[in-house]
């Protein structure tokens, strides 16, 4: 990834405590982001809002299956050691930020699923629902807030030269390049909207996050803002220039000590 992240994918070694702090610093509001690389690509963002609301900003995003979220697919977990750190950790009134790629719940990845097929639940997804009804309550008890964020863009092909080739066509002039529709894009997220909109429904503290509205603003996307940067840099990742364009929906979303006015 073209990301310089700290704690952020296989290559680093860093301690739990030097990625999500150690102990709490007796302030609210501080964010913990933990997912895979599409929690990582909301970095720039989050860091941004927690750097002008002064507070502490901690990722962390490894490629364990035995860490969250990737057992949270697989099996029935007792407990979770980056959860636990946050957990034991936190201040009332923090906040715990969540995403993940959400082919992770279907039965293909990176495949956008056909506009006529209906959407079920799958195993992964029943069992994500299952290991988080048993973790929230716990955030619950500790007055922390959850927000769990829907996945952004997938583009329709992976092909290694399709964002060269979309950048060649909008340098010619035409607008409407490798564009993505949001009801397909809403379509192949609809096994993960469900199960954070479920979530949502069952806990006071949690919130379901939806920033997709923001990038494609009206029905079509494109890899490529009007300017030329480019938004993604492979099928279904942002790049930074795209995540900082989600600072203000994240800034109007996230609500500072929520947790506490309704306790």
């Amino acid at each position: 990834s073209p990301w310089t992240i700290k704690c952020h994918g296989g290559k680093h070694s860093h301690s739990l405590s030097e990625c999500l702090g150690i102990s709490g610093n007796g302030k609210s509001g501080d964010i913990f982001l933990i997912g895979d690389s599409h929690a990582s690509q909301l970095t720039f963002a989050l860091q941004s809002l927690a750097n002008s609301r002064g507070v502490d900003f901690y990722t962390i995003n490894t490629p364990k299956q035995d860490d969250f979220p990737h057992s949270f697919f697989l099996k029935s977990v007792e407990k979770d050691r980056l959860l636990e750190h946050v957990l034991d950790n936190a201040d009332i009134g923090d906040i715990f930020v969540t995403s993940f790629h959400r082919g992770q719940l279907n039965n293909r990845r990176n495949v956008h699923i056909k506009m006529n097929i209906k959407i079920e639940p799958t195993v992964k997804s029943q069992t994500f629902f299952n290991n988080m009804m048993k973790y929230l309550p716990s955030f619950e008890e500790k007055g922390l807030d959850v927000y769990l964020v829907k996945d952004g863009p997938m583009l329709s092909s992976n092909t290694g030269t399709m964002l060269e080739l979309c950048l060649q066509k909008h340098m010619s002039g035409n607008r409407d390049v490798c564009p993505i529709s949001i009801k397909q894009d809403l379509h192949t997220r609809e096994r993960q909207s469900v199960v954070f909109d479920r979530l949502a429904d069952e806990f006071e503290n949690v919130v379901s996050l939806d920033y997709l509205p923001v990038l494609y603003g009206d029905e079509i996307f494109s890899p490529i803002s009007d300017d030329g940067a480019y938004l993604m840099f492979d099928q279904h990742h942002l790049t930074e220039t795209a995540s900082l364009l989600l600072v203000d929906f994240f800034d109007d979303s996230i609500k500072l000590n929520r947790n506490l006015k309704t306790r």
